[in-house]
């Protein structure tokens, strides 16, 4: 459907694709990717809070590497009370001491894509 295109292509840009599938319940396409071609985890890394620091200009997910109380926050350059918009915000909420590394990933602006 015209309506899922954008959808489609994000999918498409982080390693997702049709593969002859189709959902039982709709009969609509299915995307698929290996774990080890999603854009977001083959480029995902471990970082310091001064390493975050430094890209703050960008949209940066970051989370903690906790499997029991994993927490995942988006950090946005634009002032919003939405985000943490600082790298201290950031830790306080993934509850990470500044000397622990967080995971972390750059995302793609949806117009870039």
């Amino acid at each position: 459907h015209n309506q899922t295109v954008p959808a489609k292509k994000l999918l498409e840009h982080e390693g997702f694709r049709f593969e002859g599938c189709v959902d039982i319940f709709d009969a609509g396409p299915t995307l698929e990717c290996y774990v080890d071609r999603v854009r977001a985890i083959r480029e995902s890394y471990q970082a310091t809070p001064l390493q975050v620091e430094s890209l703050q200009e960008l949209p940066i997910l970051v989370s903690n590497s906790q499997r029991e109380d994993f927490r995942c926050v988006l950090i946005m350059p634009e002032q919003n009370t939405l985000h943490p918009t600082t790298v201290t915000q950031a830790w306080d909420l993934l509850q990470l001491e500044t000397t622990d590394k967080a995971h972390c990933v750059l995302l793609n602006r949806v117009d870039d894509v």
